[in-house]
């Protein structure tokens, strides 16, 4: 969520901060955002999901390798292997 990301890192100061790097993840192709229901409060919340990076050979990991971001495929073929924030 927007909150456990401002949480999770210092360098987001508001709530709109982080929405906005996740958002900038979004648009970059990199996830995309899943309702939740209703939270605590009974608000409705979104979760963001980064899909599942492979590479050229099938490997599989939950990370990032940004100095080949051109050479990645992204794999959605099943949301629950997709890392959630």
């Amino acid at each position: 969520t927007v909150r456990e990301t401002q949480q999770g890192h210092r360098g987001y100061k508001t709530a709109q901060d982080a929405r906005l790097a996740l958002n900038e993840l979004k648009n970059s192709g990199w996830g995309y955002w899943v309702a939740t229901g209703a939270g605590s409060r009974g608000q409705p919340t979104q979760k963001f999901v980064l899909f599942e990076v492979t590479d050229s050979q099938s490997n599989t990991w939950n990370t990032v390798d940004v100095d080949s971001v051109d050479t990645l495929k992204t794999n959605v073929s099943d949301t629950d292997q997709a890392i959630k924030w």
